[in-house]
């Protein structure tokens, strides 16, 4: 009880830093996104009610437009939320619009009737919204098959092993329990040896029952070791004030199910193969964690190590620690673009199979969304990593 008192103590003291931390961020963007899209908005909305209705044009009709577009462009605050994703794609697309149609019409010299009442008219920004929307919401609920093979000098078994990776599920955003069902069912007959749940199953909008109802289910997949699970920033609704289920239940729901539960500890398996989980970088548990260094002392490192991580943190440190392979999530591989797209530039590790010296990184996009149903930067996959002896590739 002592523990779980102070976990929620710690997580309180993160969500009110957290709320001061992001005030300043809030109010940037009120003064900066939110005005200029309540002012694109307002002159968006004018012009295509004119366009159909010329005789509406007067003030209480313009106030009108005015209080829907300053609504709006308010939806924009939380730049995580789903206004956020419905309003910024339709500015973007009604400004992406106005600057090709002043290209045109400025640069070229040319009139077109046709393009220019579709202009008026804001036809192209609804079209694509609605494109956007539809292959968003199947890029997210489809999930894809994704595999990667990593070769080892260490000395493992002569037909390797294999892993089933998943990530960021948000349990209960994207998928029910009767599709988690059928996910579990194939990879069961897909006689793997391992399944990695690399946090970020469940999040703040996770109720209690759809918890452990998953968990039940996970515990089902059969493996030839097992089921291991290392927390991500959401798994314990750190964000929430009023959480919809304890730290002991979500404990208690994956004790029951058998699935092993690793923060900042190893557990070995066959004699050659250590698995090291780590506790998630940045505390939604406690305000720190160990540090790799901590973790590998006391291991074999002739052993292959498997490094277990929701963020694809302390790359390097784990690669000069002699480990030999990292899995991790988190990025979502860009949910939505182009924010995606921005951070894939800027973050050295964030999808896909990466190296660092003889260490290998595999990052995931996820099973899952976050927030909302639609992806239109990545897709949603089940990652299987094949692990092989270089014996294999002579």
């Amino acid at each position: 009880m002592k523990k779980e008192r102070d976990i929620f103590q710690v997580q309180d003291t993160l969500c009110l830093e957290n709320r001061v931390k992001n005030m300043t961020a809030i109010l940037f963007r009120i003064f900066t996104v939110v005005l200029f899209s309540g002012i694109f908005l307002y002159y968006y909305f004018k012009r295509m009610l004119l366009s159909y209705f010329p005789k509406l044009g007067n003030k209480i009709t313009y106030g009108i437009l005015l209080v829907i577009s300053a609504v709006l462009a308010f939806c924009r605050t939380n730049k995580w939320g789903f206004g956020e994703f419905l309003v910024g794609h339709l500015t973007a697309f009604a400004l992406a619009v106005e600057v090709i149609h002043l290209m045109i019409f400025y640069g070229f010299k040319k009139k077109n009737q046709v393009w220019e009442k579709l202009v008026r008219r804001g036809l192209v920004p609804a079209v694509l919204m609605v494109a956007v929307l539809i292959y968003g919401y199947f890029n997210m609920i489809i999930i894809k098959n994704t595999e990667y093979t990593v070769v080892t000098g260490k000395n493992i078994r002569s037909q390797g092993y294999d892993i089933i990776l998943m990530s960021d599920i948000h349990f209960g955003t994207t998928m029910d329990i009767k599709k988690f069902r059928e996910i579990c069912a194939e990879i069961s007959a897909g006689h793997t040896d391992i399944v990695v749940l690399c946090g970020d199953i469940t999040d703040e909008n996770t109720t209690k029952q759809e918890m452990q109802d998953f968990f039940q289910v996970a515990g089902t997949i059969q493996s030839e070791f097992g089921v291991f699970y290392v927390y991500g920033n959401h798994d314990r609704q750190p964000y929430r004030r009023n959480k919809k289920f304890t730290v002991r239940e979500l404990d208690t729901a994956m004790s029951d199910a058998g699935i092993h539960v690793l923060s900042d500890e190893t557990f070995r398996l066959n004699d050659e193969f250590v698995i090291i989980g780590r506790e998630d970088e940045g505390g939604s548990l406690t305000g720190n964690r160990a540090s790799i260094d901590k973790l590998v002392k006391g291991v074999d490192m002739e052993d292959f190590v498997l490094v277990l991580d929701h963020k694809p943190k302390d790359v390097e440190a784990c690669g000069d620690a002699g480990c030999d392979l990292q899995l991790s999530g988190h990025t979502h591989g860009g949910q939505v673009w182009p924010k995606g797209l921005i951070n894939g530039l800027t973050r050295e590790y964030y999808y896909g199979h990466e190296t660092y010296k003889d260490y290998s990184v595999i990052i995931s996009s996820g099973a899952g969304g976050w927030g909302y149903p639609f992806r239109t930067g990545s897709r949603s996959e089940i990652v299987k990593i094949h692990i092989k002896p270089e014996t294999d590739e002579r």
